[in-house]
């Protein structure tokens, strides 16, 4: 399940393995999970215009998901 704030950021996961509760989607994943949203009669493969409008701002939403990781990372330092 995607938690829809403005982007596709999070996707939820279950505590069960004891991970944590939402992981990083990567830019396979945002690509995916934008382009499903897209009607089935649009061509999405790779290369058409759909496509190559929507790659880019899924690999940049990619990075900084990555980079605001790595921010609370270093806030919220856990001592061990």
């Amino acid at each position: 399940m995607l938690f829809f704030s403005k982007q596709y950021l999070w996707r939820f996961g279950d505590k069960r393995g004891g991970g944590s509760v939402m992981e990083i989607l990567t830019y396979e994943d945002l690509l995916e999970e934008v382009l499903k949203d897209v009607r089935d009669d649009v061509d999405k493969r790779e290369g058409s215009i759909m496509y190559d409008a929507i790659a880019p701002i899924t690999y940049y939403l990619a990075e900084q998901r990555e980079l605001i990781g790595e921010l609370r990372d270093e806030a919220f330092y856990r001592y061990s």
